[in-house]
């Protein structure tokens, strides 16, 4: 219940969830995190990310990670935050790298 106050809080479809004290944020495509994403990873399209970010993480000092198919999303979108004053960010790469840290996919 109270990951769907949450959520209806940020104006997300979910609730944001910290993995090892860190925003695991997915910013590939819904179809393509529908298709299998990290347990817990919020979805945020690159196009979207500034914003999704800001309502599920509001203080800067958030850690978070970032992931995509192969990191290059993961990099803009760290640059994005970075203009938004994030300040402590990480590009985990790709999927599968997110996968080898933070174990298997869900769908």
């Amino acid at each position: 219940m109270l990951a769907l106050l949450l959520a209806a809080a940020f104006g997300l479809a979910e609730a944001a969830t910290l993995i090892d004290g860190r925003l695991v944020v997915d910013v590939r495509t819904p179809e393509e995190y529908a298709a299998g994403h990290v347990d817990g990873a919020l979805s945020a399209p690159l196009d979207a990310v500034g914003d999704i970010v800001a309502r599920a993480a509001p203080d800067r000092d958030t850690p978070v990670a970032l992931y995509c198919r192969s990191g290059r999303r993961a990099e803009a979108a760290m640059q994005i935050l970075q203009g938004r004053g994030y300040r402590q960010l990480e590009n985990l790469g790709g999927l599968d790298a997110a996968e080898r840290r933070y174990g298997p996919l869900v769908k």
